[in-house]
């Protein structure tokens, strides 16, 4: 398995803020990486702007060279507006010293009272062309955002035609991107009743060449979730640990499916424990803090279950800026302060989170959810 770019902000030995990023099989093997170099407090990030496969090498090492780890950290978190100046700004710094001779020239001929010819022209397009560029590229992620704008509305018919759009772009990431846009696909269709097509869609993306079957059943699992599905959910997570052992996301996954859906909360535990044995990524250690919440709020430990899903909203609440599924996950969130704060006896706190959950859980029909937070509510 190739290599791939990680985006780190982290302290180093003298307490200096360092952002930079780190070639690294995994996650958590860039994890342990700068942990041997001495850093603390690690904020690990996917590299998006990134090529993740290894038959991408050249471009990936282009796209380090010429875009600071600064600025690509930036564009992770940006909204699309925001992502496309800074890519402006970006393109125009690396090329700064050219963009002023042609500045000076025009600037010149102008003084000399030269008249206005296809000189003239032929540089103001010249200064023109990064911006035009960085606009038609930017394109892919302003879709990528209306994408994950549509799923979190439920736009299931919209999901599979701004998919369409975007999957040329994804399949030149190779394997992973096009199990991206299958998995898209698979979930809006999964949404619209047709199951059928959705799992015969997964499995044609099972086929690519260099795809980890382990990331493949996680995947699928998610598939299986937006149909309520999550029997098929459990196995997937189980033949994920059974492929890749070695790795927390199976784990994850299945401890989650386990507590929330199907109250099991020692075997979610024993998911959890093994968690721990990892070097988690700050995406994992979150996660780890939901499910914690989520067995504290079986066990009927409200304040501790209140003080995981507080600590979890308000980091998503920062991310839904930028990430519209992330505000999709908050509201999941909310779902379960409501039935926390019920449990502690602060009904205040649970009507307030109830009312800004309850819209969308009906919109993607969460029946137990609602039944569970109304259940709460009356008690």
């Amino acid at each position: 398995m190739a290599d791939r770019s990680y985006l780190f902000r982290a302290k180093d030995a003298n307490g200096r803020t360092i952002v930079d990023d780190v070639m690294a099989l995994s996650a958590d093997d860039a994890m342990r990486r700068l942990r041997q170099k001495g850093y603390t407090a690690i904020e690990l990030q996917d590299d998006d702007l990134v090529p993740r496969d290894g038959e991408n090498q050249e471009l990936s090492a282009d796209v380090r060279r010429t875009v600071s780890p600064q600025i690509r950290l930036q564009l992770n978190t940006a909204t699309p507006r925001r992502a496309r100046w800074l890519t402006v700004v970006n393109t125009y710094r690396q090329g700064y010293a050219r963009d002023l001779i042609a500045v000076a020239i025009l600037v010149g001929r102008r003084c000399l009272n030269y008249p206005f010819s296809w000189i003239d022209y032929l540089l103001l397009a010249f200064l023109a062309l990064p911006l035009l560029l960085v606009f038609a590229l930017t394109r892919s992620g302003d879709r990528y955002f209306n994408l994950q704008l549509a799923a979190l509305e439920n736009r299931s018919d919209d999901v599979l035609k701004l998919v369409d759009k975007l999957e040329p772009t994804l399949r030149k990431l190779g394997a992973h991107g096009a199990l991206e846009a299958a998995t898209w696909r698979a979930k809006a269709l999964a949404r619209l009743g047709r199951m059928d097509e959705a799992l015969s869609m997964m499995e044609r993306a099972k086929a690519q060449p260099g795809l980890e079957p382990a990331t493949y059943q996680n995947r699928l699992a998610g598939v299986y979730a937006t149909a309520w599905d999550f029997a098929n959910v459990r196995k997937c997570h189980e033949e994920a640990i059974r492929l890749a052992p070695d790795q927390p996301l199976g784990y994850l996954g299945l401890a989650e499916v386990l507590a929330l859906r199907f109250n099991e909360t020692d075997s979610a535990r024993q998911a959890l424990d093994k968690v721990r044995s990892f070097t988690l990524t700050p995406e994992s250690e979150r996660m780890l803090i939901h499910i914690d919440g989520i067995i504290a709020l079986n066990e009927r430990r409200f304040d501790d279950a209140r003080r995981s899903f507080e600590t979890m909203r308000a980091d998503l609440a920062e991310r839904a800026r930028s990430v519209p599924l992330a505000l999709g996950v908050q509201r999941f969130s909310e779902a379960l302060l409501t039935m926390a704060c019920a449990g502690g006896g602060d009904h205040a706190a649970a009507k307030q989170y109830y009312s800004e959950c309850k819209d969308f859980l009906r919109l993607h029909q969460e029946d137990d959810l609602l039944q569970r937070c109304e259940a709460a509510l009356s008690c």
